[in-house]
């Protein structure tokens, strides 16, 4: 569950990721752009360690420690100052270094703005590596090798000493043989040391051979072709994703400030009431007035006076006073649409426009505002003359009028209180348009007059801080009953259920459009000829255009307007045939059945979907031989 509603305030945040993405990505490219292009060349060496001469344990400190000096080396001040002096450079080349692991080799890296400075650079630094490391490694040993030198040059001449003197003891007469013996054994000693020195001078001067050659070049530096920075590619990756990181945490923080809410869940968790009803969202309201299908929009109010019809049964309420917190919530629009549903059930019904300040009712049914409710309490005006028929049978209107100048005083009157209940015996519902109770007190001094609420909330334009007081407010009346109504609740996709396929991927449906738009009238004599086009699976939607010539202006339609009609008409189980004349108002005229449904032919009867087949294609091919005709 909290998964999805951080997926919700991101697609509902989608704006500010999409900003901030965008901006940041742009201040990515930008930067990019100005930068300075750095070159890089690389110098890679190979510092032999098999010269160490060590073994064990040691061997492997020492080789660590040796790699560690020669690459540290690299970037000390004395070999960049060198590198600097060498090149006449004015500043320093910047001079990375790299320890390829499991290998002897360093890596060195020279990054500068030009090419060419790179290239050199990186010849120079290896060769000064080389020149000091070699040194470096070798110093101690020219050192060793002049001492065990000079070793030997002293016990060559004590053996020879040694060597003279022996020879003398020989030669005496009678010869001293205890004193030649232990020269003799001096002698072996000198002899045995001056072999142990020559041998470690030779060993000595072995290894300083090969450490001599210990630091050498295995890859030249190249000439770059291209910048190593900035990289355009990985720049606006890591501008992408922190684009995203940041525009997610900017977007939950906006969340929490928002006081909008979005979830029906937290509407009624705050108002503290349930659902009664859920209107769904669509683009133009006003014109699904007159919509006469089954669409999701036109079912909900369908619904919701079902629900209220119900609950009239079980207790009386005549009178409902339509509410909401804060203006532009849909209240004029549910009081409209909700007449009109009530008014199909067989109910007479009255909308009052209540809100002086800003009505709205007179643009929903298409009425003049000239004489209102505010002339009836304020001039006295006579009631019937200010009342306002629609064209829909059932609903009469009082428009607000002309604002008045104490709009809270009249509602408040004996005679607001005496005009609802004399309309409230005159109609079954009296439904009031009610101001925002934020914005002005007029709702107040009219709760009294009402039987029940109902309470408009608009998800996505509703605040806590309405709701709250508009819920508050209306459960101080436990007498009347609250219902709650949710306003785009859900979007509707503008049909919800066609009985025999007529939804908008049908045959007929694109027929409808095509002679919707079609201006041209053909010749009345077409019409006397034109077949009887019905349906022989559903009787209640049955389409018939009848031959007889009821009287001059009916010949004179064109077969187009009467298969337009034919079409767009509903035949309500029996009752009279409503027509359809201005598709922005709320002007449905009942048209007289005098147009009989021809008998249903029961033989060999099919099945629905290949009846309905049969019958979309039987009223393709009138239509195409009349369009022919023409």
């Amino acid at each position: 569950m909290e998964l999805k509603h951080y997926i919700k305030v991101l697609l509902r945040r989608k704006w500010v990721l999409l900003i901030t993405l965008i901006s940041v990505l742009g201040v990515v490219f930008l930067g990019s752009q100005l930068m300075t292009p750095m070159y890089e060349s690389s110098v890679t060496l190979r510092v032999s360690t098999a010269a160490s001469g060590q073994s064990g344990y040691a061997s492997a400190t020492f080789i660590a420690n040796l790699l560690n000096t020669i690459a540290n080396l690299a970037t000390s001040n004395k070999v960049l100052n060198q590198l600097s002096d060498q090149l006449g450079l004015d500043y320093i080349p910047e001079v990375e270094y790299e320890l390829i692991p499991n290998t002897e080799l360093v890596k060195i890296t020279v990054t500068d703005p030009n090419p060419r400075t790179a290239v050199d650079a990186a010849n120079a630094i290896g060769d000064i590596v080389i020149s000091q490391g070699t040194e470096l490694v070798t110093g101690s040993d020219d050192d060793t090798v002049d001492y065990l030198v000079s070793q030997i040059s002293q016990i060559e001449n004590e053996i020879l000493a040694i060597r003279k003197e022996y020879d003398e003891l020989l030669l005496r007469t009678p010869p001293a043989t205890s004193d030649a013996d232990l020269l003799y054994q001096e002698l072996l000693l000198k002899q045995r040391n001056y072999d142990n020195l020559v041998t470690t001078l030779q060993e000595t001067q072995y290894t300083n051979a090969m450490r001599a050659n210990m630091i050498t070049v295995i890859e030249q530096p190249e000439y770059p072709l291209k910048p190593a920075s900035p990289n355009l590619v990985i720049n606006l990756a890591i501008g992408s994703a922190g684009g995203l990181l940041f525009g997610v945490i900017l977007a939950f923080i906006l969340d929490s400030f928002d006081s909008t809410m979005f979830e029906t869940q937290e509407i009624e968790k705050i108002s503290g009431l349930k659902t009664f009803s859920q209107i769904p969202k669509v683009r133009n309201p006003q014109s699904k007035l007159t919509d006469e299908g089954n669409s999701a929009f036109a079912e909900s109010f369908r619904k919701l006076a079902l629900r209220i019809l119900q609950l009239n049964s079980k207790q009386p309420i005549k009178i409902l006073l339509v509410v909401s917190g804060e203006p532009k919530q849909g209240k004029s629009m549910l009081v409209s649409h909700l007449a009109l549903r009530l008014a199909e059930f067989g109910k007479k019904v009255i909308a009052v426009d209540c809100d002086l300040h800003l009505p709205r009712l007179h643009y929903w049914f298409g009425l003049p505002n000239t004489i209102g409710l505010s002339d009836i309490l304020e001039d006295d005006i006579d009631l019937d003359s200010s009342i306002q028929e629609t064209n829909v049978e059932n609903i009469q209107v009082i428009t607000a009028g002309e604002k008045p100048k104490k709009t809270t005083l009249l509602l408040s009157s004996e005679r607001m209180k005496d005009l609802v209940s004399k309309l409230s015996d005159q109609y079954d519902f009296v439904l009031l348009d009610s101001p925002a109770l934020l914005e002005v007190g007029d709702t107040e001094v009219i709760s009294d007059c009402t039987d029940a609420f109902i309470l408009v909330v608009r998800r996505e334009e509703a605040s806590r801080e309405g709701t709250i007081s508009a819920s508050s407010y209306v459960q101080q009346f436990p007498d009347k009953l609250s219902l709650l109504v949710v306003n785009q609740d859900m979007t509707s996709d503008g049909y919800y259920y066609h009985p025999n396929g007529l939804g908008r991927g049908s045959i007929i449906y694109k027929i409808k459009s095509i002679l919707s738009k079609s201006k041209k009238p053909i010749p009345s004599e077409s019409v006397n000829k034109s077949p009887q086009i019905y349906d022989t699976e559903y009787q209640e939607d049955t389409f018939h255009v009848s031959n007889k010539d009821e009287d001059s202006k009916e010949r004179k339609k064109s077969f187009a307007t009467i298969i337009k009609e034919k079409i767009t008409g509903e035949s309500d189980h029996g009752q009279q045939h409503e027509a359809v004349e201005k598709p922005t108002l709320l002007s449905r005229s009942y048209v007289k059945k005098n147009i009989k449904t021809p008998p249903v032919k029961k033989e060999n009867r099919t099945s629905p979907e290949k009846s309905n087949r049969a019958t979309n294609r039987n009223l393709v091919k009138n239509i195409n031989n009349r369009l022919k005709n023409k």
